[in-house]
């Protein structure tokens, strides 16, 4: 498994996951805007995780001021896998 950033061809997948692992009606022209939207704000990252050339999850942070902190943070905002790649292993 590698993890690297978004592309846009990684979008189908993404709303693949959200439709179907999730139950989310998710509208792939409107997926698309938002995350174009989130790109155009420059504070946010996305991130997949791809088994070979299939895009199996994938992880939303934002990048953000606090009051506590005199740089910035990160949360992660979305997190999610591919139901078949979800698994707990004691190995």
């Amino acid at each position: 498994m590698i993890y690297r950033k978004y592309e846009s061809k990684d979008i189908s997948a993404i709303r693949d996951i959200l439709e179907n692992d999730l139950g989310y009606n998710c509208e792939l022209d409107k997926l698309n805007n938002r995350i174009n939207e989130m790109q155009k704000r420059g504070n946010y990252q996305i991130f997949v995780a791809c088994d070979g050339d299939k895009v199996v999850g994938y992880i939303g942070c934002v990048n953000y001021l606090a009051f506590e902190l005199d740089n910035e943070g990160m949360k992660i905002i979305a997190l999610s896998f591919r139901s078949v790649y979800r698994h707990y292993s004691t190995d």
